[in-house]
């Protein structure tokens, strides 16, 4: 569905009834009234007599009608994955040592683990080979070996060789373009009349959720309008480090949801490249789980109570009718089957769906263009659900009309079988149904353009 903004129609209606005048025999009354959208419009108002005691009432009405649309909006939660994992190349093949003059971006931090290195510039960290001294060997180069109590990287700094790989992108780099295409193609749905049509939020989680934007669940501070400056900002300063919660993340979720209740749809976009590997409380299964701010699990894989409290917490968003993609990239077949059943839970209560069910809200990538791809069909998506379903003219010309002698309204007795509508605009895009209210009666009709 196309988004739609303010539409003003330029209205032309020809109004014939017949009447019953209570007025004297010979009066004919005409007035002219020249208004804008919002109020009466222009008419010109006659009446000819029947010969038999009733009149024929003519309004010829030319004016701006402003239209009452009733809009789709959406509320989109983008749950994005830090943990540590996302520091690794989205690319391992081929991966070779810098020498000493080179830029090497990433760093072996254990016997199989390579990180993405870090330069320090104006009290911001970026990956080195990127940002602006991208073209800079930087002497001292860092690693995200945790996240502190205010979800920010611990640095360490590193000091032993340094590799480079074909393709040199980290998951995390990869992620932050796709997520940014999909903030510009949502906020491009807002402007005009509305620039709520799409408001967005975001959630990152790696061992512990955080709520990044707003920055709780009650903060009023949704980003709306088109300007995505802030919130592609936002994105680009995420760093990755610790374990895998997907639990604590969906509870965030529910909870953010929950809090802007606004009657709007709420679509929560969940994106991780690992299986789930810690969870909060206690879960003996899908169904039941105990939830408190205790965190514990499996760390380094997955157990039963990682797994199942995470699939509780996506049927909590089902239950509130709330709707789940799912994005599962770069990792295990083990973390796709998880991924397919949490987007299972969350749209429909239980794990029984495969692929050809649950295909539009979960997506497997492995690489750049399949991210992209995942991202952009979930935003064309949400594109497409909102904008306007339905419009209804207020037309006030039957019982508004003043004349010289009085309210017309109240001096006549009007046929409801006698009197037709004739009207001419430019057809509103994206839908040809037109609602009136006529005589208190709601009335649709199917507008044929020529």
């Amino acid at each position: 569905m196309g988004r739609l903004t303010r539409t003003i129609l330029t209205m032309i209606i020809a109004v014939f009834m017949v009447v019953t005048n209570m007025l004297t025999p010979n009066t004919r009354a005409v007035t002219v009234v020249n208004a804008a959208a919002g109020q009466a419009p222009a008419h010109v108002k006659s009446r000819t007599p029947n010969g038999d005691g009733t009149y024929k009432l003519e309004l010829n009405v030319t004016g701006e009608s402003e239209n009452d649309p009733i809009a789709n909006k959406a509320n989109v939660i983008i749950v994005l994955d830090i943990s540590g994992s996302m520091d690794y190349a989205a690319d391992t093949s081929n991966r070779t040592q810098a020498n000493n003059n080179q830029i090497g971006r990433y760093g072996r931090v254990s016997d199989t683990d390579y990180r993405r290195l870090y330069y320090s510039y104006n009290n911001r960290y970026y990956p080195e080979g990127t940002g602006p001294q991208a073209n800079q060997r930087h002497g001292t180069v860092y690693w995200s070996t945790s996240l502190n109590n205010n979800n920010q990287p611990n640095w360490t700094q590193y000091n032993g060789n340094r590799y480079n790989y074909t393709n040199n992108s980290s998951r995390l780099e990869q992620t932050q373009t796709a997520v940014k295409n999909l903030i510009s193609t949502l906020l491009a749905q807002n402007g005009g009349r509305y620039d709520d049509m799409v408001e967005l939020s975001l959630i990152t989680f790696s061992t512990r959720a955080n709520y990044v934007t707003p920055a709780s669940a009650t903060d009023t501070g949704w980003v709306k309008g088109t300007n995505t400056t802030s919130l592609d900002t936002t994105v680009d300063t995420t760093y990755a480090a610790g374990a895998t919660n997907w639990d604590e993340a969906l509870n965030y979720a529910k909870k953010l949801a929950d809090a802007k209740n606004d009657g709007d749809t709420t679509y929560v976009v969940f994106f991780s490249d690992g299986e789930p590997t810690q969870h909060n409380g206690t879960a003996s299964s899908a169904t039941n789980h105990t939830h408190n701010n205790n965190v514990s699990g499996g760390g380094n894989s997955t157990t039963a109570e990682d797994r199942d409290a995470a699939y509780y917490e996506a049927r909590q968003l089902n239950s509130d009718k709330y709707d789940l993609y799912g994005i599962f990239a770069y990792g295990s077949t083990a973390g796709q089957n998880y991924m397919r059943n949490l987007v299972s839970y969350g749209n429909y209560g239980n794990n029984q769906h495969t692929d050809d069910v649950v295909g539009k809200t979960y997506f497997s990538a492995n690489n750049q263009e399949e991210i992209d791809k995942a991202f952009e069909a979930i935003a064309t998506s949400i594109a497409n659900a909102v904008g306007i379903n339905d419009v209804s003219i207020d037309d006030g010309t039957t019982n508004q009309v003043t004349t010289t002698s009085g309210e017309v309204s109240e001096l006549l007795e009007v046929d409801e079988n006698s009197y037709e509508y004739w009207m001419s605009w430019q057809m509103p895009t994206g839908s040809n149904k037109i609602t009136m209210f006529i005589d208190g009666a709601e009335r649709e009709y199917t507008v044929t353009a020529s």
